[in-house]
C-alpha cells in the first residue's frame, strides 16, 4: 500500500511522475477541511502505483473520506478480505476477491 499512497500524493500535488498531469494547483485539496482520495482504493490491487492501468484523484470532505476508509478497512477485516498472495498457485484463481458498488448519490 506504500507504494500507492506514494503515486497518490504525487499526483495529487503535481510531483515526480505527475509533475505534467497531477491535480491543477486550484483543485489541490484545502489543508485540515479536505484529502486528496484515489481510486480505485488504496487497499486494493490495482491501486495507484499500478503502471497496467490508470487512476484517478480527487479532492473530497476529509471527515467523509476517512469516515469511508474506516468501514472499508472495517469490512475487510470484519470479512476476513486477505492480502494478495502471489506465492500461491494460480494466484488469479486462488486468492480472495471482492467487488465494491460505486453508487451516485
Amino acid at each position: 500500500m506504500n507504494a500507492n499512497t506514494s503515486h497518490k500524493d504525487q499526483a495529487c500535488t503535481s510531483t515526480g511522475d505527475y509533475s505534467t498531469t497531477g491535480l491543477p494547483l486550484p483543485l489541490r485539496p484545502y489543508p485540515g477541511v479536505e484529502d486528496c482520495d484515489e481510486y480505485p482504493f488504496r487497499a486494493t490491487l490495482e491501486g495507484a502505483s499500478s503502471r497496467d492501468w490508470d487512476f484517478s484523484v480527487w479532492a473530497v470532505n476529509l471527515s467523509q473520506n476517512r469516515s469511508a476508509g474506516n468501514t472499508l478497512m472495517n469490512y475487510v477485516r470484519n470479512h476476513r478480505i486477505l492480502a494478495w498472495d502471489d506465492t500461491l498457485p494460480s494466484p488469479a484463481d486462488t486468492n480472495d476477491r471482492y467487488y465494491v458498488q460505486i453508487v451516485d448519490f
